[in-house]
């Protein structure tokens, strides 16, 4: 029962692999060494510190090795107090604080790493990050200008430039002008079908939007969820709702362990309009780095993605697709606290809340938090009465600490959710028979093993 039941936050789910591969490749070309994830030191000594500029240095490092980035980036900068200029010691803790989402200490850094290095990608990214933060729209569009082509800015330039643009007073023409490179690119075709529409949208012209986002469906080979959120989004403002219904049905039919479209669904039965998942520029650019941080992401360069996660995140923090993207990132890199204080920031009325409070139910438990794991998960089971996984994951726990007559409450409760069991929940069955077998409870036991057997044999 370890099978997770985690939302597809990828807009590139069904895209191409060569723009995934591009994009990586572009990001590996302009990475310095400071970004290679350390494997953890499973057996080192204490290190001294505070004596030395290499007694800091090594000391951040092997925090770094043991995932504790935030006492790593109090070493590094320690160690920059003695070699302020150092060039890979000024990236390394910029990388740090970026992956630490420490924004604003990382735009500082990132001005230094600019200052010894000019053409540094990843800083210069985060620098044009700040300003649109600040809206500072001018002198984003003239840093990006002076980008140098080739590697990561191939993409991430006309992206930003073209919603730069629009922010600051362009119109949607001169946009979508600037983004046309990508449309020309191999394998960066969807992304540019998306921002288009995006763009066009932005310009309320609905059905060249729809064209749009059908284009980037067929160039990617079909919908990833987040596409098909976006173009659902489009047709219930645009009142084609049952356009909208088809779609999310169909995705929902693809992945029917996902709970990510339901409040969708449950939006259009109650006659709501929703309001544009991108509805300023603003929100374009982090989209923009949300897309990348997804590829990259996926071609298993988690530390960038981490960091570009985190650039969306700082221009649009209620964003709970990027929010997911860089909790399940940390999570991976086995950082589970930090992971669910990302979890536990997403909005309740997201679509995402649902897996978002699963994955931190979870984590709980593996935190040795057991208690508040199985509080949270009884909760959600009377906030969700015909939803059968939150019953499920707890008689998980409740077995894994050998409580096997609670175990076996939980999941008979799980199975009085499910009107027909398919094969999907043969698991189910195994898991509780295990739970009866412990408690000597023979004869139903082996009838669950049977049933579990004859569900998927």
């Amino acid at each position: 029962m370890n099978a997770r039941n985690r939302p597809k936050t990828s807009i590139w789910t069904k895209s191409r692999r060569t723009s995934r591969r591009m994009l990586a490749l572009g990001l590996l070309m302009v990475l310095p060494a400071a970004c290679a994830s350390a494997r953890p030191i499973k057996t080192a000594p204490p290190i001294a510190t505070g004596s030395s500029l290499a007694g800091d240095y090594l000391a951040g490092r092997f925090a770094q090795s043991q995932k504790n980035l935030g006492v790593a980036v109090d070493f590094l900068e320690k160690a920059l107090n003695k070699s302020p200029t150092a060039p890979n010691l000024l990236r390394r803790t910029f990388i740090l604080l970026a992956m630490e989402g420490r924004i604003d200490e990382a735009d500082a850094m990132a001005r230094r790493v600019v200052g010894v290095k000019a053409d540094a990608p990843i800083a210069n990214l985060a620098l044009v990050a700040g300003l649109i933060r600040g809206r500072r729209f001018g002198a984003a569009e003239k840093k990006l200008s002076h980008l140098p082509p080739g590697g990561i800015n191939s993409y991430m330039g006309p992206l930003l430039r073209a919603w730069v643009s629009l922010a600051g007073g362009g119109n949607a023409a001169k946009a979508l002008k600037i983004l046309k490179p990508l449309g020309g690119k191999n394998g960066s075709k969807a992304l540019y079908d998306i921002h288009a529409a995006l763009i066009l949208e932005q310009a309320g012209k609905e059905a060249a939007a729809e064209k749009r986002y059908l284009a980037a469906a067929e160039a990617q080979g079909g919908f990833s969820l987040r596409l098909a959120k976006l173009l659902g989004n489009l047709y219930e403002r645009s009142g084609k709702t049952a356009k909208a219904r088809k779609l999310y049905l169909k995705l929902k039919k693809q992945n029917p362990r996902s709970r990510v479209l339901d409040p969708d669904l449950a939006r259009l039965d109650r006659g709501e309009t929703p309001k544009p998942l991108v509805a300023t520029p603003t929100d374009g650019a982090a989209e923009s780095f949300f897309g990348v941080a997804n590829s990259l992401r996926q071609q298993n360069v988690h530390n960038m993605g981490l960091i570009f996660g985190r650039l969306a995140l700082s221009l649009r923090p209620r964003f709970p697709e990027a929010q997911i993207l860089v909790a399940e990132i940390l999570e991976e890199s086995g950082r589970l606290g930090a992971a669910n204080g990302v979890y536990s920031a997403i909005d309740p009325k997201s679509s995402f809340s649902w897996a978002a409070r699963m994955r931190l139910a979870l984590n709980l438990n593996k935190l040795g938090r057991t208690k508040k794991a199985i509080d949270l998960f009884r909760k959600l089971a009377a906030e969700y009465p015909a939803r059968p996984e939150p019953l499920i994951r707890l008689g998980d726990i409740m077995r894994g600490h050998a409580r096997f007559g609670e175990a076996i409450t939980a999941y008979d409760g799980a199975l009085s959710r499910i009107k027909t069991p398919t094969k999907r929940y043969w698991s189910l069955f195994y898991a509780r028979g295990i739970s009866l077998e412990q408690s000597k409870q023979w004869a139903p036991a082996e009838a669950d093993l049977l049933k579990a057997l004859e569900l998927k044999p």
